[in-house]
């Protein structure tokens, strides 16, 4: 049986856990208990890289005392280069999700969209170069920032089967909101696919934003991206 490599994302909510091996189909785990941490640790060999973008004191502690724990930064040896101006401010979850598509992807114009507390649309060319991105408010953030900096407008959930026009005040801030993003990111994909040659887009978000309908080009949902990312990232280290 070949290594296995452990794959950790602490997020800002969760945290997501992935095991991975080139014989076996890989294996996928959320906020589970120290107890299960320590299941997993003890079937991986090899570094366990980790993307951090929020805070998990017990289990950072956990993944320190193996001895075989990285945290993710641009220092770290990886299967791509990084053309971006402060480095050091590089969220860990982008290098690794635009790790994790240049190998599933080689040789393309990606644009790699996330969609978490925030929302990220990054530009990797086909030679495997990282130019950059967006960093735009999540889904969330948009809904209290409309409730909490208003007297008036209450706390909505995210509905995206509503359309325009809004036929109440909450249906219209549900609407804002999703129809908002949907022609934010559709305005980036235009502008760039002018710039690059058949452009694909990889989706790793949360959220599940239906571009289909709207939408002409090629978007693969990849919603393990970021884990996948940091095995790549992992083997390229091993």
């Amino acid at each position: 049986m070949g290594q296995r490599f452990l794959s950790v994302d602490i997020g800002n909510t969760s945290s997501k856990f992935g095991l991975f091996s080139e014989q076996e189909e890989p294996e996928y785990f959320r906020d589970i208990s120290a107890e299960d941490v320590s299941s997993l640790l003890s079937r991986s060999s090899g570094p366990i890289f980790i993307s951090k973008t929020g805070s998990n004191p017990e289990l950072e502690n956990q993944l320190k005392a193996s001895g075989r724990s990285h945290y993710l930064n641009y220092r770290v040896k990886l299967p791509i280069s990084l053309d971006y101006e402060t480095p050091e401010t590089l969220g860990s979850d982008r290098i690794a999700a635009a790790c994790g598509a240049n190998h599933m992807y080689p040789g393309k114009n990606i644009l790699v969209l996330d969609s978490g507390t925030c929302i990220t649309l990054d530009l990797l060319d086909s030679n495997a170069v990282f130019r950059g991105g967006i960093i735009s408010p999540g889904v969330e953030m948009r809904f209290r920032a409309m409730h909490e900096f208003t007297a008036a407008l209450p706390y909505v959930k995210f509905n995206p089967d509503v359309t325009f026009p809004g036929k109440s005040s909450i249906a219209s801030m549900q609407v804002g909101v999703y129809q908002s993003i949907i022609n934010e990111l559709q305005g980036y994909f235009n502008s760039q696919a002018k710039q690059f040659d058949d452009l694909i887009i990889v989706d790793c978000s949360r959220e599940r934003f239906r571009f289909d309908k709207v939408s002409n080009y090629k978007i693969f949902a990849q919603p393990k991206l970021v884990l996948f990312g940091l095995y790549v990232i992992a083997k390229h280290n091993a």
